[in-house]
């Protein structure tokens, strides 16, 4: 009998054991959401007070937007010549053209304080047209149009002297919006060989994740339940001005039509908020329709949102760069360096970026420069100008709106350096760097020889 009870206690003890062995694991956290974002746009972009009110807007709310520009407002009536739309004589366009060279001046101003505020510059066209029907030819013709435009605009208005940097801009642009939002075939043909990142003329039943294919992303406008029928409308304000009053002014209802947009918008960002947290699309333009009532609407809910710990409120172009960095929060940023070369000290006069050390070894010339971007760390780069191998400028040349297709950096995730203009008889250059924000990047360039 006691070797028994030895045998019932052992076996006691095994499936003790046992019931602890094969009690079910426990359950893994759940993991994290992903901050809600938000993304607000404008068409046009011409009012100057609207300028400075949207950034006014960002500024205390965090913010970054995207402007969809219309070139034609970068042109007077004494230079409207300039443009000539896809089969339209010279000096036409749908929507006018700057009152003035102040006018221009003025909004050039408002763009180039935007852009070094972190805010996406972007293409809307230049004349408004619907391109529908547009050939790729002649989507190619209004792109080159835009960015010749955008690129010579102090030139060409004989506003002087252009900022320093102000050729960084116009090559950043790598965002697209379709006047009306009428798009065909011509544009998508047209869009990547144009250097172009994303397209943003879309419409969705809803918030969808914006798909890339062929080296674009295609951004839609959902598509939100509105008014006391919940009846859906394209989130945009003009689409809403449509909605309640036929597109008429109704002042007296301003402060009603207010509340509505409002109450759409919060709803429409609560069950992204609450549920799987898909990117929610905004737009308007500087027209205050209604006495204002979708900006004030904006204001109101973007001052809600903007500011919670969970939410981002940033622009196309910074979704479309951390995707394809593979980082979510990371920040991107541009500078620009002007040079005049010195046959001894290598770098005489810098513009655009603070030059740290400049040496001369073994016939190569190093320079360091630190660029400084809003809400990140200083980060430092280096190029290295070495003579020697032909044929880079051309290279250049053509990635000046692709990173993509640059071979010669040693990480391509990095970043991206871009020729502007061509050395000329005394040596003269400008360069733009699109980097990572926050790292040390070495990227090695070969322009010119000594």
């Amino acid at each position: 009998m006691p070797r028994l009870s030895r045998v019932v206690a052992f076996s006691s003890a095994v499936l003790a054991m046992a019931g602890t062995a094969f009690a079910d694991p426990p359950a893994p956290p759940a993991p994290a959401k992903p901050k809600q974002i938000v993304i607000i746009s404008f068409d046009s972009a011409r009012e100057i007070s609207q300028w400075q009110r949207s950034r006014a807007l960002a500024k205390r709310t965090g913010a970054h937007f995207t402007y969809f520009l219309s070139c034609v407002f970068l042109l007077s009536q004494q230079t409207r010549a300039e443009y000539t739309a896809p089969g339209k004589s010279a000096g036409k366009s749908n929507i006018g053209f700057a009152a003035s060279k102040q006018e221009v001046a003025d909004r050039l101003d408002q763009i180039g304080l935007a852009a070094a505020e972190g805010h996406d510059i972007a293409s809307h066209g230049c004349g408004h047209f619907d391109g529908k029907d547009w050939s790729k030819a002649d989507w190619l013709k209004e792109f080159a149009s835009f960015g010749h435009i955008l690129e010579n605009a102090y030139a060409i208005n004989g506003i002087a002297p252009e900022p320093a940097g102000w050729r960084a801009i116009a090559h950043a642009v790598v965002g697209f919006r379709a006047p009306y939002l009428s798009t065909g075939k011509g544009l998508y043909e047209a869009l990547g060989e144009a250097g172009y990142h994303y397209d943003a003329s879309g419409v969705s039943n809803g918030p969808v994740e914006p798909p890339t294919g062929g080296g674009l992303t295609r951004f839609s406008l959902p598509q939100i339940p509105e008014g006391p029928n919940s009846r859906p409308v394209i989130a945009m304000d003009y689409n809403l001005y449509v909605r309640h009053s036929g597109g008429f002014e109704r002042p007296s209802q301003a402060a009603e039509f207010s509340d509505r947009t409002y109450q759409a918008f919060r709803a429409a960002f609560d069950k992204q908020y609450q549920g799987k947290r898909i990117p929610l699309v905004l737009s308007f333009h500087f027209t205050l329709m209604n006495d204002g009532a979708y900006w004030n609407a904006l204001e109101r809910f973007a001052d809600e949102t903007c500011v919670k710990a969970n939410v981002e409120c940033i622009s196309f172009r910074d979704y479309v760069q951390r995707q394809r960095g593979g980082d979510r929060q990371a920040g991107w940023g541009c500078c620009a360096a002007h040079f005049v070369q010195s046959s001894k000290l290598g770098l005489r006069r810098i513009f655009g970026a603070l030059p740290l050390k400049v040496t001369l070894i073994d016939g190569r010339q190093r320079l360091a420069l630190q660029c400084r971007f809003e809400g990140a760390q200083a980060f430092v780069n280096r190029l290295e100008f070495n003579d020697g191998r032909p044929g880079i400028d051309q290279k250049l040349e053509r990635s000046r709106h692709s990173p993509e297709g640059v071979g010669y950096l040693a990480e391509r995730s990095k970043g991206y350096l871009v020729r502007d203009k061509g050395r000329g008889e005394n040596n003269k250059g400008e360069y733009i760097i699109c980097l990572k924000k926050g790292v040390t990047h070495d990227v090695e360039v070969d322009v010119m020889k000594i």
